[in-house]
Parts: C-alpha cells; structure tokens; sequence
C-alpha cells in the first residue's frame, strides 16, 4: 500500500512543470521594444547579462530596457540600515513602460559573480536590487520584497505593481545579514560613521532609527542615560516622561557650530504600547479616553559662558541660537495617527515628517526654510543641500571598521595632529522642551517620527492627558492614543 501511495505522489508530482517548463522566456537585447502581453499570462524576457523581468498584465503594454551609469554613489541607500553599501553591478538598468502601473507580481532579476562578491567583500545575503528614488537622491530597498538565490547567484525584487525606475545592486559590508542593529554606546566600537554624501539609515537596539542626510561626514554614538530628573521637566507644563532614561546622541561635531553641517534627519523613537496603556490608567483615563504622545530634547548650549564680541573661528559662528528643532514654546512634537499635521515649527520655519508601513523615514527639502519628510514603501530623505562626494574604487572595498576610520580621516580633514574623536558628554540645555515639529505615528512598527536638524542632545518621549480644548490645538501635531 505504502508503495503505491509513493507512486501516485511521485507522478502527480512529475505532472507538475516548473515554472522555467511551463513559461517560454524570451530572449532580449537591451534598448529593444519589447511587447507585455495584456492576457494575465506570465511575461519573462532575458537580457544578455542575465538579468530578467518577469511579470503579469492586465492589458497590453510595451517596455525598452538598457543600462547606464549609476547617477548616484552606491552608499546612498535608504530601507534598511547598516554600512558601507558598495555597487556589486557595473551598470544600473533602467526600465520604461508605457505607463504601466497595474503589473501583477512584478519581478526583475539581476545576476551577479562570485567573483565580484569576493571582491567586494560582501556576503550573497547582504545584496539587494535597490531602486533609485524620484529625486533622485537615494537607492531605495525593501526587505520584505527581496529574494536571494545563492545558487544562481541572483537577486530579485519583487512584488512589484509598475516596473518604471533605474535598479541597481548594492551589497553591504557588514557579516550580519538582514536587518543590522547598531548596539547603544559611548565607545568606537559602537559609534556610526556618516560619510557626509547622500543618505545613510541606522538602527539601533531597541527600534531607535535615524535617516541621515549630511553635508560632512561624521561619527555619531547613541547611547541610552538611566533617570530623568523633575528638574529637567520643569519646562514641560504637566507633560510626563513616558519612560525613565533619555536617549543621548552625541556626534563629533558637537552641534557647537550649527551651520558647519548642513542636515536633516528623521528620527523615529519607539512606543512601548503597554506601558502607555498603564499609564493612562493610572493618569485616570476613562475608556475611549485619549493622551497626546511628543518628543522632547535637550539641546546643546551655545556659548554657556555668555563671551561677548568677535569670538572668530567656529566659536564666532555659532552664536546663541539653540541646537535642534526648536525650542521655546509650550507646543510639543507629536504625530498624528491619520497622517496630517498641522503644528508650525520654531525659528527656521516649519517641519514634517512621515513613515509608512515598513517603518522608514525620509527628509526632504521643505519649503520657506522648514524641512519636509515623507516616506513610501522604501524610505527616503533629501536635504536642501548635500555634499557631492562620491565613493571611489579604493573605499568600495572597505569593510566596516576600515570605513569608520575613513570617515574619521575625513572629519578630521586638515588637522591631522589633533584627534577627533565623538565626546561622551556634553554640556546641555538645563530643561527638557518638546520639538516643535510635525510629527507621524506608525502605528505599525509604533513609532513616532519627526525631523531634526541638529542631532545632538537628549531625547525624551512624553505624554499628557487630552482634555475638552486641548484635543483640537491648531499648532499642534499630537500622537491621540485611546484608552482600551
């Protein structure tokens, strides 16, 4: 009996073609016109390099394939974290269509080598189709919409619904594979290296996650501070500090001369759901009730010495402004469930911030001085202004530890007698004040986003009651969490 069950299965089984059985793949050239057809059938086309495209149609289309330049450096990638991205493809391929934008499963294959890996120092499963940006700005990946067959050595994105954009592969030098988590600390060993050229994401222990955008490069640590003390509240007016520790982030540059570094960052900090339900219970909350969740900082102080007259040097151009978003007035930085804000920002002009489903956010530039942030499948951010540095053959090959000390010779730049190295203290504002900032909940991955300007500081997420008026304040962009 055993043996005729295995029978049937093995010829049910062997009635079953494979895909590469089943569907014809058409050869094709590069800059050729190439017919999608309309019928819901399977369309696969094969390019000399052996790359493909594969996708269904809901009507008849048309596309042109080829390949050029990459317009970009390779280490300006965006939707997941970690460093240095390097390009394992030559070329980029750009896709056209006419119009399409009702593909069904949607893929496009790249190929790569061994070879080129070895070189590159970069594992199989730390490769990814990346798909330029429509500013142009970054190469945009997504985690949950890569495949990678270290067999064939290729690498698909998938489940695409329009193919239009230029794809590369880019490969990150790092062992972990993945998602990579940056650990807390105050040490080298933890500090991130921003090459100053483009866009970089991290991501550290506990969901913490940064879009970066520089004009110079530097080394940044993020480290979490146990205690909150209430003298570091007084300026909050009745806003309670959802967790006890503060997030420090602290650069090389210091923040002491704002304008050295032009930067827009996005910054999303996680939400402990649980303990925000406690303690709306224990605020008294009554069900359907509802608190307002924001971010506040502590910025660094300019010139704490009160000096007067011409300082010269970096000291002179700082002046007495503060670091960071904005501080100064009652209204916090909070985010809105349904996506739009309406808070105005404080001295440089309003900010946004958005994120999407994935979790990532990007910056981009704003209008009448203040900064704008938005997020699709993939994040990405811009920034008014940006280096145009580019990474050459000889830092392509460079592993992680190689690059932070690339980074750190460039920060350094001129003064190479004197080190640099990122400070573990610096000397802050006395209070706590919300950031004045529009600001977005992901309500998915439960953080709350929100752009900045100067890195540097403490960071802390607080919370209030929302009572009668006070849930309908214009100037605000406040995260509404309901009571269960």
């Amino acid at each position: 009996m055993s043996g005729t069950l295995s029978a049937i299965c093995l010829l049910a089984l062997s009635a079953v073609p494979a895909l590469g059985q089943s569907v014809e793949t058409q050869q094709a050239q590069f800059n050729q016109v190439l017919n999608v057809n309309g019928d819901m059938k399977l369309n696969s086309f094969q390019f000399p390099d052996r790359s493909r495209i594969e996708t269904f149609s809901q009507k008849q289309q048309q596309m042109i394939v080829n390949q050029q330049t990459p317009p970009i450096p390779p280490n300006q990638v965006s939707g997941t974290t970690g460093q240095p991205f390097v390009a394992i493809s030559p070329q980029s391929m750009t896709i056209s269509t006419t119009g399409a934008t009702d593909l069904v499963g949607g893929q496009i294959q790249m190929a790569m080598s061994a070879q080129t890996l070895k070189a590159a120092a970069v594992q199989p499963g730390n490769t990814y189709v990346a798909k330029l940006s429509p500013d142009r700005q970054t190469w945009m990946v997504q985690e949950t919409m890569r495949m990678v067959n270290s067999t064939d050595m290729t690498v698909r994105i998938v489940k695409c619904n329009q193919l239009d954009g230029e794809y590369m592969i880019v490969g990150r030098q790092t062992v972990e594979t993945n998602t990579f988590v940056t650990p807390f600390g105050n040490d080298q060993a933890s500090s991130v290296a921003i090459q100053g050229t483009g866009i970089q994401e991290n991501e550290f222990q506990d969901g913490f996650r940064m879009s970066t955008r520089a004009t110079q490069p530097m080394l940044m640590n993020v480290d979490v501070i146990q205690g909150i003390d209430t003298s570091m509240l007084a300026a909050l007016e009745g806003q309670e500090s959802v967790n006890d520790y503060r997030y420090s982030v602290v650069t090389n540059l210091a923040a002491v001369s704002p304008n050295l570094n032009k930067q827009v960052t996005v910054v999303q900090m996680p939400i402990n759901a649980i303990r925000i339900q406690n303690m709306m219970q224990a605020m008294g909350v009554q069900p359907n009730g509802q608190v307002a969740v924001a971010v506040a900082h502590r910025g660094v102080l300019q010139n704490p010495g009160g000096a007067t007259g011409n300082l010269g040097g970096a000291a002179g151009s700082a002046g007495s402004g503060s670091a960071g978003a904005g501080t100064g007035s009652t209204g916090g930085a909070g985010a809105s469930s349904g996506g739009a804000a309406g808070g105005a920002g404080a001295g440089t002009g309003g900010a946004g911030a958005g994120t999407g489903g994935a979790g990532g956010a990007g910056a981009g530039t704003g209008g009448a001085g203040g900064a704008g942030a938005s997020s699709a499948s993939a994040s990405s951010a811009s920034a008014s202004s940006a280096g145009a540095g580019d990474a050459g053959p000889g830092r392509r090959s460079l592993g992680r530890d190689l690059f932070q000390k690339e980074v750190a010779r460039q920060v350094q730049g001129g003064t190479p007698t004197v080190n640099n190295p990122v400070a573990t203290k610096l000397l802050l504002e006395p209070t706590f004040t919300p950031i004045q900032a529009n600001a977005i909940l992901d309500q998915t991955n439960m953080r709350i986003a929100f752009p900045v300007r100067q890195l540097d500081g403490e960071y802390i997420l607080i919370m209030r009651k929302m009572e009668g008026a006070q849930s309908a304040q214009p100037a605000q962009a406040l995260a509404q969490l309901k009571a269960i």
